[in-house]
């Protein structure tokens, strides 16, 4: 290394670029590699078969995945810009979008998501063979397919699986830069940066990151394991101002593809939001009072994204007063969830040392899909044959980190890919989605480490030290999540309520009302404090026409949960669906008296009251309704038609302009507003409403 640096030092004609080592620029392939393509590709078709086949996951989405296929669905129809800033992956449903327009459907994105996911662990092998060199991309790649949490997100309508190619991509392309620097490579590094972050938002934090990494320049190791210097021809070791060009243009580049998201959003709302606008309200949800580092609801805030924008506006109207932006809503959360913070440090700190022991151990905690019920249920029959979970790669993992580093193999981005996802989980809170892009990474350090120590083993005499301590590791991640089930920590079954209730709502969705009636009631054994599921199960019954039920179990629902709001609400919107108005009113009327300030319940009131003829005395608590929550569409509609019947055409016109964009099926709405404009007296003006 020395004698190098003075060679470059005395003379440019002198200075030669080393050899680099045949073994980082062969070829990825041979029959061992194709072999365990061929097992893991048979092992995925038969897994999206027994998935297709057996769970109804497959043919219904619903949560975060039905948002999801609700914008693939709208882009697909040529709406590319929505009517709200993205609050999802923003270029994960224009993927879906794509599969759509081409006739597929949930089928077609489960079989390209295993295709992503294949090719996904050859680049990751192929990068390894790289770094690393000899067998180290096999076992790499043979770990990856060998992991239970990729195996689950190939089958379902979340942006994991296109996140994990793209790091791997990124990973793979910054290396090929570093053995040839060019502007193109460096181009391409940046433009699968910016796709990168697009799907993963967090990872514009990894574009100053690349910068430092395409400007200062990757060594290589040769094969004595010593670093080789890579000079530019004409430039000073270590500050090539070609490289700081080659810089330029890679975060220039990626800077440029997320720019579709800021523009998007400008579109949309007519705000800066460079790339989503619900940071603030995530964050919220992780640190609060009782937050225990997982997902913490927040009350009159639904736990989907299909609501939970409309449900901020609504908290905040309630709290300020006032109809807040975009971005004023994500920051009056941001800044609750800081106040919180800065409240108690102490508890702070300790609740982030939580999240990380999440982050760290978690197996079966999930806040969307329940991998472990789900193949306990029968629902996953070829799950064992990928049966590691992310912890138990955490041991050997941090052994592999502990070697690059001390090989100085450890890349400043490898290392920031891994940091990444912890500090988005030890800031918002733990789920296995925001911390499945540290997937690769713990592959790359956990095959290092393994094919380190296997080498190790056999030449030097301290082999029984290096087994030990790859031993240790290897059964740390198991040994833990073991006593965290035993202990209570993080046990499958206590998840089993949430499961067996979502379970029924997807049934439900599929219109199998039968099967969603046993399940809700497996809910509510598992968990009889929740009235979510009796809630649930009156609807079903309503659905299959069994009313004389549906009443019972509303009257069991208030009998077990008179104090809840959403009791009394079930109950109301009962009578109303079955035409009995009074028994409506009297049931609202009692959530009036529980809660006075209850918007829901004064449209309900409005409803029974002008259905039964009542419409004067019911005008008040519309009216309330609408004070008490503009954001209500239905509530606002009404409230602009009435005003139109009693006269008040100018006050109703505004009413009705905003009804008529926010609700496009309402004809009523409609023709009355087109009657006000055209100046023509409305239709069933009447001046006296009784």
């Amino acid at each position: 290394m020395s004698s190098q640096l003075k060679a470059s030092s005395e003379s440019p004609e002198r200075r030669q670029l080393p050899q680099t080592p045949t073994r980082l620029t062969a070829s990825f392939g041979g029959r061992a590699v194709w072999i365990v393509l061929s097992l893991s590709a048979a092992l995925r078709i038969l897994m999206l078969f027994d998935f297709c086949k057996s769970n109804p996951l497959a043919g219904f989405v619903q949560g975060d995945p039905g948002v999801y296929w609700q914008a693939a669905s709208r882009i697909a129809s040529g709406r590319f810009v929505s009517d709200t800033p993205f609050q999802i992956t923003p270029l994960y449903p224009y993927l879906l979008a794509m599969v759509r327009l081409l006739g597929g459907g949930l089928t077609a994105v489960f079989l390209l998501q295993n295709v992503v996911h294949l090719f996904t662990g050859f680049l990751l092998g192929r990068f390894a063979h790289a770094r690393f060199g000899g067998h180290v991309g096999l076992v790499v790649m043979s770990l990856f397919f060998l992991m239970q949490e990729p195996a689950v997100l190939v089958n379902r309508i979340l942006p994991g699986s296109w996140q994990l190619l793209f790091l791997a991509s990124v990973l793979s392309m910054t290396n090929a830069y570093a053995q040839r620097e060019c502007f193109r490579r460096a181009a391409i590094t940046g433009l699968l940066m910016g796709a990168l972050t697009l799907l993963y938002p967090p990872a514009i934090l990894l574009v100053p990151v690349l910068f430092y990494q395409v400007w200062r320049g990757k060594c290589l190791p040769d094969t004595s394991g010593e670093q080789v210097i890579k000079p530019v021809k004409g430039e000073p070791f270590g500050l090539s101002g070609k490289r700081i060009k080659h810089a330029v243009v890679a975060t220039g580049v990626a800077l440029l593809v997320i720019s579709f998201a800021t523009l998007h959003n400008w579109l949309a709302c007519g705000e800066f939001i460079p790339l989503t606008a619900h940071a603030g309200i995530t964050m919220r949800q992780g640190n609060a009072l009782g937050s225990d580092g997982r997902y913490t609801p927040i009350t009159g805030i639904s736990q989907t994204k299909e609501r939970m924008h409309e449900d901020t506006q609504r908290v905040f109207y309630q709290e300020t007063g006032r109809v807040g932006s975009f971005r004023e809503i994500d920051g009056y959360f941001r800044d609750q969830a800081w106040r919180y913070m800065f409240a108690d440090p102490i508890g702070a700190i300790r609740l982030m040392v939580r999240k990380a022991y999440w982050f760290s151990t978690g197996r079966h905690y999930g806040d969307i899909y329940f991998p472990t019920l789900e193949q306990q249920d029968g629902w996953l029959h070829w799950l064992p044959l990928a049966p590691l979970p992310v912890a138990w790669l955490m041991g050997p993992a941090m052994f592999g980190l502990i070697y690059c580093a001390k090989q100085r193999r450890l890349s400043l981005l490898e290392f920031s890919t891994c940091l990444l996802p912890l500090i988005v989980v030890v800031i918002f809170w733990y789920s296995p989605r925001y911390r499945f892009p540290i997937v690769p990474v713990l592959c790359l350090w956990a095959g290092a480490a393994m094919a380190n120590v296997a080498s190790r083993v056999v030449r030097e005499k301290w082999r029984y030290a290096y087994a030990m301590s790859i031993l240790f590791c290897v059964s740390v991640g198991p040994v833990v999540t073991a006593w965290n089930s035993y202990s209570g920590f993080d046990r499958a079954d206590l998840y089993r309520d949430v499961y067996t209730y979502n379970q029924g709502q997807l049934f439900a969705g599929l219109g199998q009302h039968e099967k969603a009636l046993v399940y809700f009631d497996r809910a509510y054994k598992h968990a009889p404090d929740r009235y979510l599921p009796l809630s649930a199960m009156t609807t079903s019954l309503v659905a299959l026409g069994r009313i004389d039920e549906a009443i019972e179990t509303a009257h069991q629902l208030i009998a077990a949960h008179g104090g809840v709001q959403e009791a009394w609400l079930t109950l109301g919107g009962l009578y109303l669906r079955i035409g009995q108005w009074s028994k409506a009113e009297t049931a609202f009327r009692s959530l009036l008296d529980l809660a006075p300030d209850n918007s829901p319940g004064h449209f309900g009131m409005w409803i029974a009251l002008a259905s039964s003829g009542q419409s004067l005395a019911g005008s008040s608590y519309l009216e309330k309704a609408v004070e008490l929550d503009p954001l209500n569409d239905l509530a606002v509609a009404e409230y602009g038609l009435w005003l139109a019947r009693t006269g008040d055409v100018t006050r109703a016109k505004s009413y009705l302009k905003r009804a008529a964009t926010r609700l496009p099926d309402r004809s009523d709405v409609r023709e009355m507003l087109h009657q006000i404009t055209a100046r023509e007296p409305p239709s069933g003006f009447d001046t006296n409403p009784n």
